[in-house]
Formats: C-alpha cells, sequence, structure tokens
C-alpha cells in the first residue's frame, strides 16, 4: 500500500504519442504503468504540449480506460468527456481531403491523391515551440510533484515544467539509434540524459544506456500482464495474429502471408489465419484461408481458441507487448528473433524461434500436429509471465522512484 505522504503526489505524464485507449502497444505499456501508480495512490495527469498529436484528425474520443487519468489535456484543444477537439479549420480541412482521398482509392479514381500523412509527432525531433513552452509552465507545471516523459524526445520538455523540486523519468519505450541508422545515437543520449530515471523495457536496451551514461539511474520495467490460470492449447488448424498499425506489423504479416502461409497450407489445407488489429489495414488482398478480423474489443475468445499465435516480425525494437500477451493467455507461440530480441534466454521453452521462410513454416505446422507441446509451451509461459511480468515485479521501480521527493534522491 502507498504511504500516507506518497497518497498526494501527483505525477505529470509529459506526451506527444495520440493515446486514446489501449489501441497499440506502446499505449498499453504506458497505460499499464500509470494504472499501477494510481493503484498505489498517485494521481497521474496526460498533458500534450503541442496540437500535432491529432495529425490530420479532428477529434480524438476516449476509450473508457483513459479513466485512469485524472485530467487529460493538450494544447489548443476542448475536452467534452470523453471526446476531445481540436478547433483548428485546417485540421478539419485536412480530414476533408484525407476522407476524400480513401473514398477516391477504394473507387478506384484514377485520381492524383491530394492528401499527404501528418508526421509522426513521436519521433521527429522537432524543437518544443515558444507555446508549448508557456503551455507546460502554465498547465504542466502546478500538477508536477513528479515528470515521467513518454519517450526520449520529449524529455526537453522537462525544463520548461520549472519544477527543479520535481523528480523526472523518461520511458523510452525502444533505443531507436541502436536499430534505426536515421536516428542520431548523440542526439538520443542527450535527450535521456536530461532525466533523472531512464526507464527500459528490457535489459539489453537498459545496459547500452548504462554504459553511455553511467551517472544517470536506468531500471528495466517490462511490460505487466496477468496470466490465465492454465495453458489453453486451442484449435490445432487456427492460427493467430495481433498487430496495430504499424510499419513492423505490417511488414511481418505480409511476409508471412506471401512467403510462409502458402508453405503451411500446402502440407495442411484445413489451417486458418485470424488476424487481429488495425494491421489489416495494411494488407491489399486476403489469401485463402485469412480472415481480417480488425479491430477487436475483446481478444479473449481469439486467443483461447488458437492453436498457434505468430509473431513474424522482421524489425522492431524493445520489448514486444504482444509477445508477452499471448505468453499471459497460455498460448504456444512461434515468433522471429526479431520479436525474442533482448528476451532471448528468458524465452527458451516458451517461444519457438525460427527466421527463415522454411523454418517458421516447419515450425508452425510441428505445432499445429501437437497438441501436448502447445500446451507444455503455455504452462511454460503462464509461469514465465508470472514470475518476471507481474505488476509489482515490473513497476514497483518506477512507483517509489516517483513517490519520493527529489530531496530524497541518494
Amino acid at each position: 500500500m502507498a504511504s500516507e505522504e506518497s497518497v498526494a503526489r501527483s505525477v505529470c505524464v509529459l506526451s506527444r504519442q495520440r493515446i486514446v485507449g489501449e489501441t497499440n502497444g506502446s499505449s498499453i505499456y504506458l497505460l499499464s504503468i500509470v494504472k499501477y501508480l494510481v493503484a498505489n495512490g498517485l494521481q497521474v495527469h496526460y498533458v500534450c504540449p503541442s496540437p500535432s498529436v491529432f495529425g490530420r484528425w479532428p477529434f480524438l474520443w476516449l476509450r473508457p480506460e483513459m479513466e485512469a487519468f485524472s485530467s487529460y489535456r493538450i494544447r489548443g484543444a476542448w475536452k467534452f468527456g470523453r471526446l476531445v477537439i481540436n478547433p483548428d479549420l485546417r485540421v478539419l480541412l485536412q480530414a476533408a481531403v484525407a476522407v476524400f482521398d480513401v473514398i477516391a482509392a477504394r473507387l478506384k479514381l484514377p485520381l492524383r491523391r491530394f492528401g499527404r500523412p501528418a508526421s509522426h509527432s513521436i519521433f521527429t525531433p522537432e524543437t518544443l515551440r515558444e507555446a508549448d513552452k508557456r503551455y507546460l509552465a502554465k498547465i504542466a507545471r502546478p500538477l508536477a510533484d513528479a515528470i515521467l516523459c513518454d519517450y526520449a524526445s520529449l524529455a526537453p520538455a522537462i525544463a520548461f515544467v520549472g519544477r527543479d523540486d520535481a523528480r523526472s523519468a523518461v520511458v523510452m519505450h525502444d533505443l531507436f539509434s541502436a536499430h534505426y541508422p536515421e536516428v542520431d545515437s548523440e542526439t538520443e543520449f542527450a535527450w535521456l540524459s536530461l532525466a533523472d530515471l531512464i526507464i527500459a523495457i528490457q535489459a539489453k536496451e537498459a545496459g547500452a544506456v548504462s554504459t553511455r551514461l553511467p551517472h544517470t539511474q536506468v531500471i528495466v520495467a517490462p511490460m505487466a500482464l496477468t496470466s490465465v490460470e492454465r495453458a489453453q492449447p486451442g484449435d490445432s488448424d487456427q492460427l493467430l495474429f495481433v498487430g496495430s498499425y504499424t510499419a513492423p506489423n505490417i511488414e511481418a504479416l505480409n511476409w508471412f502471408l506471401t512467403k510462409v502461409w502458402p508453405l503451411v497450407r500446402e502440407h495442411r489445407p484445413s489451417l486458418r489465419l485470424q488476424v487481429a488489429g488495425a494491421v489489416c489495414r495494411g494488407v491489399s488482398e486476403t489469401p485463402d484461408g485469412v480472415s481480417l478480423l480488425g479491430l477487436v474489443d475483446d481478444l479473449r475468445p481469439l486467443y483461447r481458441h488458437a492453436g498457434v499465435v505468430i509473431s513474424p516480425l522482421r524489425s522492431g525494437t524493445g520489448l514486444k507487448i504482444k509477445l508477452i500477451e499471448a505468453l499471459s493467455h497460455g498460448k504456444a507461440v512461434i515468433a522471429t528473433s526479431a520479436t525474442t530480441f533482448g528476451v532471448e534466454e528468458l524465452m527458451q521453452g516458451a517461444v519457438v524461434v525460427a527466421d527463415p521462410e522454411m523454418a517458421f513454416a516447419e515450425g508452425v505446422l510441428e505445432l499445429a500436429q501437437d497438441e501436448r507441446k502447445r500446451l507444455l509451451m503455455g504452462e511454460q509461459g503462464i509461469g514465465l509471465v508470472r514470475r518476471h511480468f507481474s505488476p509489482e515485479a515490473c513497476y514497483r521501480g518506477i512507483y517509489e522512484f516517483l513517490s519520493q521527493a527529489k530531496t530524497a534522491a541518494p
């Protein structure tokens, strides 16, 4: 339980991520941390200093899980209950153009596309505007007994909150410069060095940061989940892939559909694949035996029914949250080495790892025909989640850090 001193403390989450609910891996991870902090007596507020978070759409609809935040603020936005509106008429025009482009594409009209995607406000090293700085000083300052930055690129905002007494932490999510050549290493580590605490999602990235920033505290906080009671071997002929609309997920799914799916169907025509999540929008042609379900409110029945969960990622960084989610449901999982990066030793026995298309197909077929192996892998996955990925194991260090006054730091 939280102490009397920590109950009154207020944590300000600074973010440029479009968090409207548990809609993608990074949002699920951050909300999981927020829920743990709230359960232990802290108040948590979401503050976004830039309206660029809206992208091309003039409104956001907050899902019920966003009630974990005591308040939700975006510069320039109006909030009415769970509806958040950007009153900028230019954004409304961009949305209209985007809708026109979508309709024209679906009707296969030979027209030039007029819209263009908005820049990704999380990863672009955009400089904080003067309006952003004033907003932080006015809105975030009274809320920030402690500051939690969502991604390293927002760490420069800490200075403009203007709370010298506030402890600050950065949720890395990923160490981007280690995997993406276009991300400058010096810049990323300079951002990270601005915080008192760096939160890494897996040990390899934590070690890399500690080596570069030996005087900054770094902790490992993987994604926390609660597991089902027992393994669920599922239907031998049912595969499942769950993913959001991100480049690594789209690349992974299309690789599996074009390279692996024909191989497994050739040897076992009864196999079926269900795809859940916004990643479905990244598939142009749906092969036989594949069902694109889109967004699904409750994934539990899909996990329960699936015999094998696939994670064929070809790239990506950080801890793959959907991997831990599948294990928490007691599932047999086949994944690539990109999926298990950073937790390879931990996953031994709980996950089948294969990279070449033929090896991946053979792994799928072996699991499909061996219910006993699926059951044993599911049991091992549940045990792994309970030992290493409980909320207390993952997030206690974050709570203890943020709930103390900065003067109490060693």
